[in-house]
């Protein structure tokens, strides 16, 4: 029943230690929709064996409004948007470097010419273009989320998470840039190696913009991160228990033994003529 007393319990067990991250992460969650939680509101969350501070974020999802820009400037936007999608990012670059010098105001062709710039891998031309856009307008959530993208791939988290604040302070979204923003959540989380979060951002995305294309390559890396992790526990278990068991052999070994300081004939006779040969061959390979 959904009474003080049984979300207080909630509480306790959603900010404690106790259970499966993803369980208390669904109790978290469940707290937020019923308003126990407000927006805003910041809490120390146990998560992959440590302490970390959440901030509850309300999105509320609108369409974007037009914006009157240039009709010159406009034809050449749309026109490098079939360059980029053809590859052709020199083109790309050179007809929006056209349309902000037609519009200087025009925010989008400062957005696409960074990622035209990406493409070309001039990263910080890019990053330049994208903090200009912010400059004219700081609730511009593209630039903010592309921006965010690059300090994210340069391992920059704090950047990172610092544009997604500033994301998470504008009031309206449309419903790509919250799926933008939840997949960039992914792309830290994945980072981290956090890969049940990393999952259940993109999830999230998905379920706001199926179509938008970062989701299905960071899924494919959560795939192969989480196989590496899989691997790399697996090689060592196996190490440990590999050396457990050389352990075990050498005291079995030193039990066979009947003085402290054994001869070489009292040695040998531990061993198979099999291992003998082989140890043969590493001390004298010339014999």
């Amino acid at each position: 029943m959904a009474t003080p007393a049984a979300y207080a319990r909630l509480r306790e067990f959603a900010l404690g230690q106790l259970g499966e991250d993803e369980a208390r992460t669904d109790a978290l969650f469940a707290l937020r929709d019923a308003g126990e939680i407000e927006p805003g509101e910041t809490v120390r969350f146990w998560r992959n064996g440590a302490w970390t501070d959440l901030e509850s974020r309300t999105i509320e999802i609108i369409e974007p409004e037009p914006v009157d820009y240039d009709p010159e400037a406009v034809a050449l936007f749309e026109q490098s948007a079939d360059f980029l999608s053809e590859g052709r990012f020199a083109d790309a670059a050179t007809l929006l470097e056209q349309a902000i010098d037609l519009d200087p105001a025009m925010t989008a062709a400062y957005n696409n010419l960074a990622i035209t710039y990406l493409k070309l891998e001039e990263v910080e031309q890019a990053q330049a273009l994208l903090e200009r856009a912010i400059e004219l307008d700081s609730e511009y959530a593209f630039a903010w989320l592309n921006l965010a993208g690059i300090h994210a791939y340069a391992h920059d988290l704090d950047a990172a998470r610092a544009c997604l604040n500033a994301v998470a302070a504008i009031k309206h979204l449309s419903a790509r840039d919250a799926a933008h923003m939840l997949a960039i959540e992914a792309q830290i989380a994945l980072q981290e190696e956090r890969f049940e979060d990393a999952e259940s951002y993109l999830n999230d995305a998905a379920a706001l913009e199926p179509d938008l294309p970062m989701i299905e390559s960071l899924r494919a890396v959560l795939e192969q991160r989480q196989s590496l992790s899989d691997l790399r526990m697996l090689v060592g278990s196996f190490a440990t228990e590999m050396a457990a068991r050389n352990r075990r052999k050498r005291l079995g070994l030193q039990g066979k033994l009947t003085t402290s300081e054994p001869t070489i004939d009292d040695l040998i006779g531990l061993y198979t003529a099999e291992v003998l040969r082989k140890m043969g061959a590493v001390i004298a390979p010339d014999y």
